[in-house]
């Protein structure tokens, strides 16, 4: 059986694909590992790979940051498909609201509380559109590894990646507002989506990946 591998946004955890169903394939969560000291986003995604049995046949679904994840194991190795999800596949797709973090990484000066608590309070740029997910939300950045955003965020600030294969299919919101549609080249666009469309938009990425999967 054909084995789909998740890969969860920045903050989350395998919670965040509770409601695809996928009927006739086998699903596997990657679990996040404790960041190393000024880990490259290709070297974690190296290390994270070791949770993929590349001997059977896979694809890998990643959003978020766990998209830019599964683009660079996308480089060593052999996925049937690669999901993105309310990602970017080259850092020319990063939005602009995080270039000035570059030069003045506050991030990194401020408790892992207070991160969870500033992401929580801006739930709407991340889609949250209920108390429901809003809990969800919060329950999944509070289950993070210790140290883990802070290293995730620089991961992010500095991955340069400028290629990605054939086989990728971009799936994007037209009202994600975290990662901005007009920056997103070729994308599957799901009009209402959002940044956290996998959970509250399930049914349409679902119909999506089930439609790609199949050709």
């Amino acid at each position: 059986m054909h084995t789909l591998y998740f890969i969860p946004g920045l903050g989350a955890d395998e919670r965040l694909f509770s409601k695809l169903k996928l009927p006739g394939y086998k699903k596997k969560f990657i679990k996040w590992l404790v960041p190393k000291e000024n880990e490259s986003l290709p070297h974690y995604a190296k290390r994270l790979s070791a949770q993929i049995d590349s001997s059977k046949s896979f694809s890998l679904i990643g959003v978020s940051f766990g998209g830019m994840l599964a683009v660079e194991m996308s480089k060593f190795l052999k996925p049937k498909k690669i999901f993105l999800i309310s990602s970017a596949k080259t850092n020319r797709e990063l939005p602009a609201s995080i270039h000035p973090f570059r030069y003045f990484p506050v991030y990194n000066f401020l408790p892992e509380s207070m991160l969870q608590s500033a992401a929580v309070f801006n739930k709407n740029q991340f889609g949250i559109k209920n108390k429901e997910e809003e809990k969800l939300f919060s329950d999944m950045l509070l289950s993070c590894p210790k140290g883990y955003l802070q290293s995730a965020m620089q991961m992010i600030l500095e991955w340069r990646n400028t290629s990605y294969p054939d086989n990728l299919i971009h799936i994007h919101g037209g009202k994600d507002r975290f990662f901005p549609i007009y920056k997103i080249k070729d994308p599957i666009v799901i009009p209402n989506g959002t940044h956290f469309m996998p959970y509250n938009s399930s049914n349409e990425v679902e119909k999506i990946i089930l439609k790609e999967l199949k050709k």
